[in-house]
């Protein structure tokens, strides 16, 4: 498997996360005068609980199913494609339901859920069409067949409608009630469009419909083994935004919100093209090591620089949102500095899944969640939303102390020396930014052009990488047609 197809299926996949994070933007920045923060902080609690308890009793299994998936596409057999298929997304569907009306009875007719009704109410609505449900297994399923453009398309439609819906219903004036519509009209659209589209795929992979518990069984032990940590870090996710709005209040539970959706929607290319390596490195006998190296290697070129970018600029997005976001600031300068360490950290942690080595998943980690709680509870006290934000970034040092002994033990080498020198060349145009205190238009391309240069030269990024890369994104035609363009770039990128 040649990794310009996971390089395509990361971009699109990138491309899906980057539509929802700017639709997500604008929705906020359009909804957000027309609302007190009290709603605002009151949306943040209702997504926060709905994604902390369906990602909870989900145990696992979108991410584990995407393993068995990527195999069995791998030895295209669709008979059991379908069971791996059918039999979690069914499992997951009826626990999403159950789940959704226990919790309604227990917060409208026992009154154990410490929310006001309408949150109540929206909750379980949202869980009941599963929004971080079961289709997650759809998401899968795309996933480990290389097919993300369909995930990329669900998002944009649904970004688009939940603008038109939530927005009209806000400017109406119905406030929480029209901004917690427009994010359930957007999920069932979401669900809509994702089973839609998995139809023509299973119809074209001649899938056919097949069920089993064995599949059920298998699901949920591939995915128990990344339960605890995925948990573990929705909870240091969520809980910072929980733990801001019970402890400091709605404002810097808005401000950090939005920090954490700048800094994961711009870092998401890098990221997601090591979670496409994982189907792919299921499905490979051999090679593995390698493969992996090679993506972990690019992963890092790709994210350093713009990491230090908004490192630099934290403010220049939240300026865009309004002044009222301009607090996001610190807090996207300390994440981005903790996600420095997450393509090593990830990169281990994804080779270690496909090879089987459930433990040390599940050790990596509790070992950087655990750490982010534990800060949580004193950090966010003192430090509001820049306390919520350093825990999260603290908690990738102990899950890479953790992955350097864990992969001198597998004889998996992680680069360190090359990390470093990748590392090195963004810092010093960082430096030089901080020194002479140039403006964005200035500093964004020291930082990005120097380095991509020095990567090639390097070969940091090979020629090989780069065309993978390219292909990924334009088709093999067209960019034998813009050659003749793209020469001179080579020859400044390479030298030669």
């Amino acid at each position: 498997m040649s990794l310009d197809r996971v390089l395509r299926g990361g971009v699109w996949l990138s491309i899906g996360s980057i539509l929802t994070s700017f639709f997500g933007f604008v929705y906020w920045l359009l909804v957000s005068p027309l609302v007190s923060p009290e709603v605002v902080g009151r949306v943040a609690t209702v997504l926060a609980i709905e994604g902390l308890l369906l990602s909870t009793l989900s145990f696992g299994i979108p991410t584990g199913v995407m393993r068995l998936l990527g195999r069995e596409f791998g030895r295209r057999d669709s008979i059991e494609l379908g069971r791996y298929f059918y039999s979690p997304l069914i499992f997951l569907f009826v626990i999403d339901v159950a789940s959704a009306l226990i919790f309604l009875v227990l917060g409208l007719f026992v009154g154990v859920v410490p929310l006001d009704p309408d949150s109540v109410f929206f909750t379980s609505l949202l869980m009941l069409i599963g929004m971080n449900g079961w289709p997650f297994v759809v998401i899968s399923f795309f996933s480990s067949i290389l097919r993300t453009e369909y995930v990329a398309l669900a998002n944009l439609i649904t970004g688009l409608g939940r603008l038109v819906i939530g927005i009209s219903l806000v400017y109406l004036g119905l406030g929480f009630y029209g901004i917690m519509l427009g994010y359930v009209s957007a999920a069932l659209v979401s669900d809509a469009m994702l089973l839609l589209l998995a139809s023509r795929q299973l119809r074209r992979l001649r899938v056919e419909f097949s069920t089993s518990l064995r599949a059920v069984r298998e699901s949920l032990e591939a995915g128990l083994a990344t339960w605890i940590p995925s948990i573990l870090t929705l909870m240091g996710q969520w809980l910072g935004v929980l733990g801001l709005r019970g402890l400091v209040g709605s404002y810097e539970t808005g401000t950090y919100f939005i920090a954490f959706a700048i800094t994961t929607g711009i870092l998401a290319l890098p990221m997601n093209v090591l979670t496409l390596s994982f189907p792919v490195l299921s499905s490979m006998e051999d090679g593995r090591k390698r493969f992996m190296v090679r993506a972990a290697r690019l992963a890092s070129a790709m994210t350093f620089p713009l990491a230090f970018t908004l490192i630099a600029y934290p403010a220049l997005i939240p300026s865009l949102l309004g002044q009222s976001y301009i607090p996001a600031s610190a807090p996207i300068m300390i994440l981005s500095a903790g996600f420095l360490l997450a393509p090593i950290v990830n990169s281990y942690t994804i080779y270690a899944y496909a090879a089987g080595r459930y433990g040390e998943v599940t050790a990596i980690g509790v070992a950087g969640n655990a750490a982010r709680l534990a800060l949580y509870l004193t950090l966010i006290q003192t430090l509001a939303e820049e306390g919520a934000a350093a825990s999260f970034a603290l908690g990738f040092i102990p899950s890479l102390l953790l992955v350097i002994h864990l992969s001198k033990k597998a004889r998996y080498q992680l680069g360190l020396k090359d990390n470093l020198i990748t590392l090195l060349i963004p810092l010093c145009a960082y430096l030089v930014i901080l020194l002479l205190k140039l403006l964005p238009i200035l500093g964004i391309p020291l930082i990005l052009i120097p380095s991509y240069i020095l990567y090639a030269r390097l070969r940091i990024i090979t020629r090989e990488d780069l065309k993978e890369l390219s292909t990924a994104l334009i088709s093999e035609k067209a960019l034998a047609a813009l050659s003749p363009f793209l020469r001179p770039i080579l020859r400044i990128l390479y030298g030669d």
